[in-house]
């Protein structure tokens, strides 16, 4: 599939708009009195001293939190210097790596090979899923994230959100790392449930980087327990690969029949014949997958937690 530029301008202001959007839980949180808002869908804001509240009763709930225990992910990334939109899932249901580049082809990481499409060409190389180095990622913005929660916040505001398909109030909390840094921040947006459950973490990062090296970088990375986990993009991602390498002949559903039929989507995807897609592919050894465009802070720089 070949994407415009519009179209690849639209899907980078969804994943920003969409990366507002955390998960994690408050135990033992009672409903929330909220002030009249008359905002767009209903939503309504809490006081700032109610959002304070919430927010250091989750912030001293989730430093408990190891990343053992969040072994799911979605990662995505958007180099807009590079032009290139990437996103790591791993979820019970699908773990896979895929990227869109406007100029170099798309690619696809899935159950062992390394697809990558570019016109009718398709290319092909087996790797496995630890050369995508998705561990060293997810430590080092694990660590990270832990550590926003030891920095005072700029801004927090705690909403109602009576549209959400899911939670019922969202807290974001922006912090902006300085005036000599002027454009960088870190979001936490955590969903809240009404009985004070939560089902995933997850942290925006917003780098301007350096004139020349990088020209304004996105990551938005979601963390939640693998049991159970799936994710309705990553299906969407292999769906859309494989119909564009002539392999379905079904383009990808909307989402909502999407969602209201995982069991016929499952099987749809497991019946792809990617090995017939290999066996007139070009076998390129030398293919690979676009790199995290990032110094990575794992473990060894917890000293440094919350400081990119």
């Amino acid at each position: 599939m070949h994407f415009s530029k519009n179209r690849k301008n639209i899907r980078r202001t969804a994943l920003l708009l969409a990366g507002l959007t955390l998960a994690a839980v408050l135990c033992g949180c009672a409903p929330i009195p909220m002030t009249p808002g008359g905002e767009p869908f209903g939503e309504q804001t809490a006081s700032q001293d109610r959002t304070k509240r919430v927010y250091e009763a989750f912030a001293e709930e989730f430093r408990q939190e190891t990343q053992e225990s969040w072994d799911g992910f979605t990662i995505t990334w958007m180099d807009h210097g590079e032009s290139t939109d990437v996103d790591l899932y791993r979820t019970e249901a699908y773990t896979l790596a895929y990227c869109e580049r406007t100029h170099g082809g798309d690619y696809l990481w899935y159950d062992g090979w390394l697809y990558c499409r570019e016109g009718e060409t398709v290319a092909c190389c087996e790797m496995p899923w630890e050369a995508l180095q998705t561990d060293q990622i997810t430590a080092g913005l694990w660590t990270m994230l832990q550590g926003l929660l030891d920095l005072t916040p700029g801004e927090m505001e705690y909403k109602s959100m009576p549209m959400s398909s899911k939670s019922g109030n969202l807290l974001t909390i922006k912090y902006p790392f300085g005036e000599d840094r002027a454009g960088d921040y870190a979001t936490l947006s955590v969903p809240l449930y009404d009985d004070g459950h939560y089902e995933s973490v997850s942290l925006q990062w917003q780098d301007i980087g350096e004139l020349g090296k990088f020209e304004n970088v996105s990551v938005i990375a979601a963390f939640c327990p693998l049991p159970g986990s799936d994710s309705l993009q990553a299906e969407r991602k292999v769906w859309s690969f494989a119909h564009d390498c002539g392999l379905l002949e079904q383009g990808v559903p909307a989402i909502s029949a999407q969602d209201g039929d995982r069991e016929g989507c499952r099987a749809v995807i497991a019946g792809i014949d990617f090995a017939a897609l290999r066996a007139r592919a070009e076998r390129r050894e030398d293919l690979s997958f676009p790199e995290f465009p990032f110094q990575c802070f794992g473990p060894e720089s917890q000293s440094d937690a919350g400081t990119p």
